[in-house]
C-alpha cells in the first residue's frame, strides 16, 4: 500500500495524490509509535466489551477539581455529537486532553476520564486528542468500526457470530461468518440501495470526518478549522449527490428534500442495529410518521432558525453576536454560512441563528418517541455513526444544501476570464483501464472483503472472527488527458476531475445548470505542463477524494505510521453502480492555474489523503479556489459545450454493472 502523507513543497502537490520525499517526511514522524498505537489500543479496548477499566487514582496527575462536571451523559447510552445537550461535557473532556505536555501525562489523564465518564463520548473525545495532539503524529485513530462494530453490522450477523462462539467453533483456523447471506426483505423499498447505505466504510468514513472536523472545535484547542464551514457544505453535498447518483444506478427517483417538518416522512427504516453490550437498540421509523415537539424543543424554532438564516442570505450579511453585519458575497461567505448551518461553536451568532442542522438529527432520532413516554431509545439519525445509514439523512441533507444554494444563488456565474488559463488548451480526454483492451467503459462488480472483529466482545468470547461483507467496487482505470500549453514557458497546471449521471430518472439529459448538483469530484492534482503537447495519465487509485481500502478493511498493527490520517472516501466506492446495460455518465476535467490556486510555498509534513473531502489536516485549505469550482455556481448556458473554456473538456463515459462477486483479497 502506498503512503498518503504529502510533503507539500508546494501546497497543492497535496492534491496529487504522489508522495514528495517520503523518506524526510516519514523522519517527522514519532520513532516509538508502535508502541503509542498499542497505549492507546489498550485505552480503547474495553470501551464496547464486557470489562470495566480500574479506578484510576488522580493524585499527581490532575487535581480532582477540574473533573467536576464529568458524567453527565449516563453509560451505556449513545453519545450523540448532534445534541448538543452533549457539546459541553464533550468539550471539557477533548479540551482535558489536550492539555498534557507529554504523551505519557496524556495517556495516563485519558486512563482517569475513562471510567467516569460515557463509554462512547470517551470515544469520541479521544479521537479528537488523537487527531490534534502533535505527539500523536503518526498515531492512527481507532477506528469506529473495530470498536462498535455492532453499529455497523446488523443484529442478525451478531446473532451469527454469538452461534458460532456458543458452539465452541474456534479450531485451528479462524471463523468466517458470512454477512452476505442476510435474508433479502424485497417489500424494503431501501433494499436496491442497502449497499450504499450500509456500507462500512462510507458509513466510516461520515463519523470520521466529524472527528476531524468536530463541531465542539474553537481555535484555543489548537489552532483555526480553516474553511471548515465550507468542507461541511462540500463534503456533505458530495454524499448527497453520490446518493442520488445510485438512485438513478438503480432506476430509483432522486431523494426529495425534507423541508417542511409538519409533513409526514416519505420513508420508514429500520437500522437492525443493538450494540449488543447494553442492549441499547435504534429505534424503527414506521413510514409516514410526522415529526414531534421535544420536551426542550418545538418545532417552531427550527423553522424560526432556518428564516433567520434565509433573511441572512437574501440580505447578503449575518447578524454577528455583537450585533455586527458579516458580510456573506464574498469568498469567505460560504464559510460562515457553514459554520452557521452546521450549528458548530464557530458560528457568528449560535443563540440568534440556533442550532438547525443538529437539532434535525436530534428530532429525527426521537420521531418514534418524543417525549421518552416508552423509554424508546432513538434511531440511526441521532448518533454520527449511524445517521447515514438512514435514508432520512440525505433528503434532510438535500434540504441543507438547498440552503447553501440559495446563497450560491446570489453570486454572479463565472465569467471568461474566470474559467480560463490561457495559453492552455485541454485537447482530448480518454478514460481506459488497466489492461487497455477498452475505453471510455468501466465495470463495476460485487467485492467480498473481510472484516475482522477481535475477541472479547459479548458475541466473540472464544476469539476473533472475520465476517465476509458486500461492497461495490470497479476495475482500475486511468485519466488520459492531451494538453497543450501555448505559452513559451512551462506552466503549471491544477487538473480538476468530476463526474456526473447524464439523464435523469426519466430518460432525459440534464441542463448542465441541473446536472451540476449531480456532479461529484472524482480527484484533483497537480501537473506541470511543457511548452508545446503534453500527456497526462492519473491512476484512479491515487485519487484526492478517497481513503484506500486498508483504511477501512486492513489490518491496523501492519499499517504504516504516516497513514495515520485515514479521512477519504472509500476508494472501492469511488464510481456508482452503473446499470447492466451501463449508465451514461460524463466526466469533466478542467485545467486551472497552480500558481494562481495554490495557498503558499510552505514546506510541511501533512496527511493529504482525500484532501478534497477532508481538508490539509491542521494546514491551510491547499486550493485558494472555491469547493467544487467550476460547477458550485449558477451557470446560465444549457450544456457544457456552451460553457466550457479551451481549458476544460467533457467525454461520455459508460458505467456498467457486471453483477459479478470477486472473492476476499488473501485466504480464508
Amino acid at each position: 500500500m502506498d503512503t498518503r502523507v504529502l510533503r507539500l513543497t508546494l501546497a497543492l502537490v497535496a492534491l496529487s495524490g504522489v508522495l514528495a520525499d517520503s523518506e524526510s517526511c516519514s523522519s517527522a514522524i514519532v520513532n516509538d509509535y508502535k508502541l503509542k498505537q498499542k497505549e492507546i489500543q489498550h485505552l480503547v479496548d474495553t470501551i464496547n466489551k464486557p470489562v470495566y477499566p480500574d479506578f484510576k487514582d488522580t493524585r499527581g496527575i490532575i487535581d480532582e477539581s477540574k473533573l467536576k462536571g464529568l458524567g453527565t451523559l449516563p453509560r451505556r447510552e449513545v453519545f450523540s455529537l448532534f445534541d448538543e445537550r452533549n457539546w459541553a461535557e464533550a468539550a471539557k473532556v477533548v479540551e482535558l486532553l489536550l492539555e498534557p505536555k507529554t504523551f505519557r501525562e496524556f495517556i495516563h489523564l485519558a486512563d482517569i476520564i475513562h471510567h467516569r465518564v460515557n463509554e462512547d463520548l470517551f470515544l469520541y473525545a479521544l479521537s479528537v486528542a488523537i487527531a490534534h495532539r502533535p505527539d500523536c503524529q503518526g498515531v492512527q485513530v481507532p477506528r469506529v468500526l473495530d470498536i462498535y462494530p455492532d453499529k455497523f453490522l446488523r443484529k442478525e450477523v451478531i446473532h451469527k457470530i454469538k452461534e458460532v462462539s456458543n458452539e465452541g467453533a474456534y479450531l485451528d483456523k479462524v471463523p468466517v461468518i458470512d454477512a452476505t447471506e442476510v435474508s433479502d426483505n424485497h417489500l424494503d423499498p431501501n433494499q436496491e440501495l442497502l449497499y450504499f447505505l450500509e456500507d462500512l466504510g462510507m458509513n466510516s468514513h461520515h463519523h470520521h470526518w466529524h472527528v476531524i472536523h468536530p463541531a465542539i472545535w474553537l481555535p484555543k484547542h489548537g489552532g483555526v478549522k480553516d474553511r471548515k464551514g465550507e468542507l461541511f457544505f462540500y463534503m456533505h453535498k458530495q454524499m448527497v449527490a453520490r446518493y442520488d447518483t445510485e438512485r438513478l444506478s438503480n432506476d430509483l427517483p432522486r431523494v426529495r428534500p425534507f423541508e417542511n417538518w409538519n409533513d409526514p416522512i416519505d420513508e420508514g427504516y429500520s437500522p437492525h442495529l443493538i450494540i449488543d453490550k447494553t442492549g441499547y437498540k435504534y429505534a424503527y421509523r414506521p413510514q409516514g410518521v410526522i415529526v414531534h415537539d421535544l420536551p426542550n424543543l418545538p418545532k417552531t424554532k427550527m423553522f424560526e432558525w432556518k428564516n433567520r438564516i434565509m433573511v441572512g442570505i437574501r440580505k447578503g450579511s449575518l447578524i454577528s453576536a455583537n450585533k455586527t453585519q458579516v458580510p456573506l458575497n464574498n469568498d469567505h461567505g460560504i464559510d460562515l454560512l457553514g459554520d452557521v448551518v452546521e450549528s458548530s461553536l464557530l458560528s457568528v451568532n449560535r443563540v440568534f441563528y440556533g442550532n438547525l442542522h443538529c437539532y434535525a438529527h436530534v428530532i429525527a432520532g426521537k420521531v418514534t418517541d418524543p417525549q421518552s413516554t416508552y423509554g424508546e431509545k432513538n434511531g440511526a439519525m441521532y448518533d454520527v455513526a449511524t445517521s447515514a445509514r438512514d435514508p432520512l439523512f440525505y433528503s434532510w441533507h438535500k434540504f441543507i444544501d438547498n440552503i447553501f444554494q440559495e446563497h450560491k444563488e446570489t453570486l454572479q456565474p463565472y465569467n471568461k476570464d474566470e474559467l480560463n488559463f490561457p495559453d492552455v488548451q485541454v485537447d482530448s480526454l480518454r478514460i481506459n483501464v488497466a489492461n487497455g483492451t477498452y475505453e471510455n467503459i468501466v465495470r463495476t462488480y460485487w467485492q467480498n472483503s473481510l472484516f475482522k472483529i477481535a475477541k472479547g466482545f459479548t458475541f466473540t468470547t472464544e476469539g476473533s472472527v472475520l465476517v465476509k461483507v458486500k461492497h461495490l467496487n470497479h476495475e482500475t482505470f486511468y485519466y488520459n488527458l492531451e494538453v497543450t500549453n501555448n505559452a513559451l514557458e512551462e506552466k503549471h497546471g491544477v487538473v480538476r476531475i468530476f463526474g456526473a449521471v447524464i439523464n435523469d430518472e426519466r430518460g432525459h439529459p440534464y441542463i448542465l445548470n441541473d446536472q451540476r448538483h449531480l456532479v461529484i469530484e472524482l480527484d484533483k492534482f497537480t501537473v506541470n505542463l511543457k511548452p508545446g503537447k503534453n500527456s497526462v495519465r492519473q491512476p484512479c487509485y491515487n485519487s484526492a477524494v478517497t481513503a484506500k481500502y486498508d483504511v477501512f478493511y486492513g489490518d491496523v498493527e501492519s499499517q504504516k505510521p504516516q497513514e495515520g490520517c485515514n479521512c477519504g472516501w472509500p476508494d472501492y466506492m469511488l464510481l456508482p453502480k452503473g446499470k447492466y446495460e451501463g449508465l451514461r455518465f460524463r466526466v469533466f476535467a478542467i485545467v486551472t492555474n497552480h500558481d494562481e490556486d495554490k495557498v503558499s510555498d510552505q514546506e510541511t509534513c501533512l496527511c493529504g489523503d482525500a484532501v478534497a473531502y477532508c481538508g490539509a489536516h491542521n494546514q491551510k485549505y491547499p486550493d485558494k479556489k472555491p469547493m467544487g469550482f467550476p460547477f458550485d455556481r449558477r451557470i446560465d448556458e444549457r450544456t457544457f459545450e456552451h460553457f466550457h473554456t479551451p481549458n476544460m473538456i467533457a467525454t461520455d463515459v459508460i458505467i456498467k454493472f457486471t453483477g459479478e462477486f470477486l472473492p476476499p483479497k488473501g485466504d480464508i
